[in-house]
């Protein structure tokens, strides 16, 4: 969904592979980091939808609770404004319910 794009946006060296496995090494670093703190983000996330009444989705609303509660937002900021993050919110639930169609969709055909 872009996230590898906007991980190697600043990255000095984006094609740099050393293992050779075919992800780049900054992706597969942000992936490690998420991975230790995996508890951490599903508590978080957790906590969070808790807000709109459920522990598997957070709303707009839990997620803008979320920005401001964690200063993610600045109002100095060229990309980083509230705006911004209500936007992000808006794209990848956009693409997460197309998701969901096509697998609903999908199911349908199975014998």
């Amino acid at each position: 969904m872009g996230a590898m794009k906007a991980i190697l946006r600043y990255d000095d060296d984006p094609s740099a592979d050393d293992d050779g496995d075919g992800i780049p090494d900054e992706v597969q670093e942000v992936g490690e980091v998420l991975w230790k703190h995996m508890d951490m983000v599903y508590n978080l996330f957790s906590y969070y939808a808790s807000l709109n009444g459920s522990l598997c989705e957070l709303d707009l609303k839990s997620w803008t609770v979320l920005v401001e509660e964690c200063r993610l937002a600045s109002k100095r900021s060229k990309f980083c404004k509230l705006a911004d993050f209500d936007r992000l919110f808006i794209e990848v639930d956009t693409m997460g319910k197309m998701e969901q169609r096509h697998l609903d969709e999908d199911s349908r055909d199975l014998p």
